[in-house]
């Protein structure tokens, strides 16, 4: 599958593709540095040229070889389309170009792979399709909804159907809208305290459009979503605009003095390329449109007033998010990512108040359909976990439900690892020979012994005890103790009896234990070094650390791999082959090449002997530190930026801060003048 992106300066080929046509020994090889290609630097393996027909033209193209992973075989960039003379048009995913001696030739492009295409023709399927209006319900026949003319006689029952059953989850008035608990999600503001609040100046308005302006406050009344308020700090006028259907006016309220007072949300908001790439393969996709979509969260109530407009009849606020406020598009694709935080992705894509269902095969989007309705139909289940994710999801926690342990659970578990002793018996005061057989015997490959490891702590923060039982099948047991008085950690030297107990408080720590021990037929106490001892160590810390006034389980789980997938990037960049400071030391080092010129020969040869290639980086020498990593526009940039105002950044001078470039492993040959210049342009320098 080829790709074309008028972002690109070059025309690329994977190198897989080229060893698949048997033409690998013809490329001519040159390293050169691509940029941003995949979102990132990499380098080139050199050229090829090839015939590239576009029927009836045939023109010749120099490619870039790559074998950087890509969703695309290859991208034709902005040479092919300058010698073909073509034009794109992005509405119409269609590409025309000018044919010698005359006419227009056309390219359509194609979203489908084969198979699919073959199945779409033969039902008559195209993505450019009509739709078609069917009835809800038989007793209201107003209330209908589209889907696809051209899909097949059965697909079209099946899909009908199902919408009839589910017709519950559609909306044609705002009393149909359940909206959203606020105890779940509701939209804040964070005005600036420091901000000085606005009232605007009022505006008139013609009587025609009075009338207008009355009929929506109307509207907004009887559905709930705003109140009369009497005093407000703040105060907007309304704005009439004109509709796409002629004749119509859209009633909007001007936000920008309140929005300018009001911190952005940085919340991640899908990108729309990407979206439309994840259609692709797919063999049927459905769209649903919320209603009236931002008026389903409420506002947080302290803000309500804010949000105050005025009309010739009197003063309102909105009890829900209107539209037209800084961050309502944030707030609801929040919300949307978590309510829909699995099927995100797999089944379906969300653009704020837009969802996209998807199907890779024709009987799998009903299914898909039902998923996504029996979460939107069922608000009071959703509704409760969405609360939970909002409120724990700031604090990194994730709800996994724990089943109950009952006392016979309990029993059965303690029976059955509970091992018969028969009459073996040792006490502290048996013979030594005997102590120490028993204990050659208390070793993790003997299994009819149970392994009891003890540690205290004792710090500033409180004291704590560490316990860890290990079963004879090697199962784990771990507790970690915090203690409500001081203690120290040497009652176990007194009880092995090393030392002897003078302090009236150990004496008396000591009998107890000579009591607890009176229990067991055979035991043995060992005192370790604390390096064999650090997971009750651990348990122990923890425990001085943690307050007791909250009841906790923490689980601790063992994670073999990243939660994430490192896959094939399924972006596309603008990619870029203008020559760095970078490019001839890299074609020299990596295919021995060199100028022509015997002076620049000769400069270069000893220039790149302070460098060398490691996993595709180009690297610098150094005397007194580590190598440093070689950069070039535009991560050079991005690096200064970072030191000079990122999370870290102090707004350093400009020699100061390519010095600490420096430090921190980078080199280029002109840092300290970039260094400069970014400070020179920086406004709080």
């Amino acid at each position: 599958m080829m790709m074309v992106d008028n972002g690109s300066a070059v025309n690329l080929l994977q190198l897989s593709v080229i060893q698949k046509m048997g033409l690998e020994s013809t490329i001519i090889r040159r390293a050169e540095v691509l940029t941003r290609f995949n979102g990132h630097n990499s380098t080139a393996i050199g050229h090829i040229t090839l015939d590239v027909k576009t029927p009836p033209v045939v023109s010749k193209q120099t490619f870039t070889i790559v074998s950087d992973p890509s969703p695309y075989n290859g991208i034709l960039g902005r040479p092919w389309l300058i010698k073909l003379d073509a034009v794109i048009s992005v509405k119409y995913q269609k590409i025309r170009f000018r044919i010698p001696g005359g006419g227009v030739g056309e390219i359509k492009s194609d979203q489908v792979d084969r198979e699919d295409g073959a199945q779409a023709d033969k039902i008559g399927w195209k993505p450019e399709e009509d739709v078609e209006d069917i009835i809800l319900d038989p007793q209201q026949p107003e209330k209908t909804t589209k889907i696809g003319s051209r899909l097949s006689p059965d697909e079209k029952e099946e899909l009908t159907i199902f919408l009839m059953k589910n017709r519950d989850i559609f909306a044609w008035s705002p009393s149909d809208m359940p909206g959203i608990d606020p105890k779940v999600a509701c939209h804040k503001l964070h005005v600036d305290p420091t901000a000085k609040p606005i009232i605007q100046k009022r505006r008139h308005f013609a009587p025609e459009r009075v009338a207008i302006i009355e009929a929506e406050i109307d509207k907004l009344l009887k559905a709930g979503f705003i109140e009369e308020v009497a005093h407000s700090a703040w105060l907007a006028n309304v704005v009439l605009v004109m509709k796409k259907e002629k004749g119509k006016w859209r009633v909007c309220v001007d936000y920008t003095d309140l929005n300018k007072a009001c911190p952005k949300d940085y919340y991640p908001v899908p990108r729309i390329d990407l979206l439309v790439d994840s259609t692709s393969g797919n063999q049927l996709l459905s769209f649903l449109d919320a209603y009236s979509s931002y008026n389903q969260i409420a506002m947080h109530e302290p803000d309500k007033e804010k949000t105050a407009f005025v009309i010739e009849r009197g003063t309102y606020c909105y009890k829900v998010m209107p539209f037209g406020l800084k961050n309502a598009g944030a707030t609801y694709q929040r919300l949307a990512n978590m309510m829909f935080k699995k099927q995100i992705g797999v089944i379906m894509e969300v653009y704020v108040d837009d969802i996209m269902v998807k199907g890779k095969q024709r009987s799998d989007h009903i299914r898909n359909l039902a998923e996504t309705f029996n979460i939107l139909i069922s608000p009071d289940a959703s509704q409760r976990v969405m609360k939970w994710a909002l409120e724990l999801g700031q604090y990194g926690l994730v709800f996994r439900p724990r089943t109950a342990i009952k006392a016979q659970a309990l029993a059965d578990f303690v029976a059955e690892f509970t091992p018969s002793l028969g009459n073996a018996t040792v006490r502290p005061n048996d013979a030594p020979e005997a102590a120490e057989s028993t204990l050659d015997t208390l070793t993790p490959s003997n299994k009819d012994f149970w392994n009891l490891h003890v540690d205290g702590a004792s710090n500033y923060k409180g004291s704590g005890a560490g316990i860890v039982l290990v079963t004879p099948d090697g199962s784990m047991l771990e507790q970690a103790i915090t203690l409500g008085f001081k203690a120290s950690n040497n009652e176990a030297d007194q009880a092995t009896g090393e030392y002897t107990a003078k302090h009236p408080r150990m004496a008396q720590y000591l009998e107890k234990v000579r009591q607890q021990l009176e229990a067991f037929q055979t035991y043995t106490l060992t005192q370790v070094p604390r390096a064999d001892n650090a997971h009750a160590d651990a348990l122990a810390g923890l425990g001085s650390a943690l307050d007791h006034q909250f009841k906790r389980s923490i689980p601790i789980e063992y994670l073999d791999k990243p939660s994430i997938e490192m896959e094939p990037i399924a972006e596309v960049s603008q990619v870029s082959v203008t020559p760095t400071w970078q490019s001839s030391i890299i074609d020299y080092l990596v295919n021995d090449t060199l100028p022509t010129e015997r002076l620049e020969s000769r400069k270069l040869q000893i220039k790149s002997a302070r460098y060398y290639m490691w996993n595709g980086i180009l690297l610098r020498r150094s005397y007194t530190g580590p190598h440093l990593r070689c950069l070039a526009p535009p991560d050079d940039l991005k690096v200064l930026s970072s030191i000079h105002e990122g999370v870290c950044g102090n707004h350093y001078g400009g020699r100061s801060l390519a010095q600490k470039a420096l430090n921190a492993g980078y080199y280029w040959p002109t840092m300290h003048q970039d260094a400069k210049e970014l400070v020179q342009k920086c406004d709080r320098c």
